[in-house]
């Protein structure tokens, strides 16, 4: 769905997005068949007198969904949620940009890791003749000649 705010259907859709509603829900919730709700929504038909108390029953600000005007309070409120809205969407791209930032932190570590890992295996390799060399030689010594470890 679209939010168009120049039309009724525009806001009305706006609105019942804001709800997290689906068609379905919105239908169930007015009362009427899901085409019957689409069709307000798609702005085949208009909200009337009857559907506009329902809308408001069910906390819609109606006189924003006819007009597009905001008055009283619901002015106050809405100002107040534009603003908030902004410093969400902020928060977001920062969050955003974090994630991307430590997803290359990640990457970078794994890389490193890889390199540490694969440099270990070269040692390892590299002195496992050596050690063999020392574990034999020690083998070859007469006990009472061989290093105790101390405990």
């Amino acid at each position: 769905m679209s939010n168009d705010l120049q039309t009724v259907n525009g806001r009305l859709r706006s609105w019942v997005e804001s709800m997290n509603w689906s068609v379905g829900d919105f239908a169930d919730q007015l009362g009427v068949d899901q085409p019957v709700a689409s069709m307000y929504l798609t702005g085949v038909r208009t909200p009337g007198n009857k559907m506009q108390r329902r809308l408001r029953k069910l906390g819609a600000d109606v006189d924003w969904i006819m007009t597009g005007r905001i008055v009283g309070k619901t002015a106050i409120v809405q100002e107040s949620l534009a603003k908030y809205d902004v410093a969400v969407r902020d928060y977001v791209r920062m969050l955003e940009d974090d994630n991307e930032r430590l997803k290359k932190q990640i990457a970078k570590s794994s890389e490193k890791e890889k390199e540490t890992s694969e440099e270990n295996k070269k040692l390892k390799r590299a002195i496992a003749p050596e050690i063999a060399e020392i574990i034999l030689a020690d083998r070859r010594t007469p006990v009472k000649y061989r290093r105790r470890a101390k405990t």
